[in-house]
């Protein structure tokens, strides 16, 4: 069965009659100039993919029917999706109208068509303690790139950190203070220093992300802090 926003199917008298999960839409930007013997690949881009849902809806009576239905609808509107039988979760959103077919009194069968952006595994966390070695690597094991957040904490006080193989240029971090927590989140790209804004105390012109397979990362010192790297692989 399944799960919307944490709250199981039968909560809305409804079974899961069968689904489809197609992979996202990926856009190829090429180009094939007058008098090349090969095309040019400039990039792909990633966009939403579509699941399909067939639930059955029999409610007590007409009213309670098409109250479940209403209810069921209005968390598939936005919220995140789980299967009992699979570990990923999906955010989604409904895509169009949607329409109920009345298969005798009280009962209904709806096909919803949802938008998701990925298939997101559990959080995984990657840990280093202080004096760790200063090249690492992180295996992701998704098939699309995936945010991640960086948490360091310093036992000393830091003038400046370097993070290099998050993004495609490093990251460095300045007036790290003894005992105050850095958190630089890709998921919100936000950085937060003690809790507060630390903008003013970070110099890289994007947020840190995971590609699939082996990332190579570097961090120009590793003593004094601890760091914790969390991330939910992506599945196209």
């Amino acid at each position: 069965m399944f799960k919307i926003n944490n709250v199981a199917n039968t909560a809305f008298k409804a079974k899961l009659l069968d689904r489809q999960i197609n992979s996202n839409e990926v856009i190829t930007i090429d180009d094939w100039l007058d008098g090349a013997i090969q095309p040019t690949f400039i990039r792909q881009q990633e966009k939403f993919k579509e699941i399909t849902m067939v639930v059955l809806i029999e409610g007590t009576n007409e009213e309670d029917a098409y109250k479940m239905f209403s209810k069921l609808t209005r968390e598939l509107s936005f919220g995140e999706l789980k299967f009992d039988d699979m570990s990923l979760t999906f955010k989604v959103m409904i895509n169009g109208a949607v329409s109920p077919k009345r298969l005798k009194p009280n009962v209904f069968e709806v096909s919803y068509k949802l938008k998701s952006s990925y298939g997101m595994a559990q959080e995984q966390t990657v840990s280093r303690s202080a004096g760790a070695a200063a090249t690492f690597t992180i295996n992701n094991a998704g098939t699309a790139e995936t945010p991640c957040i960086i948490e360091i904490t310093p036992t000393q006080s830091i003038s400046s950190l370097t993070l290099e193989g998050f993004t495609d240029k490093p990251i460095t971090v300045k007036n790290i203070v003894s005992g105050q927590k850095v958190v630089i989140n890709g998921e919100t790209n936000s950085i937060f220093i003690n809790g507060q804004n630390g903008f003013k105390n970070f110099d890289g012109w994007s947020f840190p992300s995971l590609i699939p397979g082996a990332n190579s990362l570097k961090v120009s010192s590793a003593l004094g802090y601890s760091m914790v790297i969390k991330y939910k692989a992506r599945y196209i």
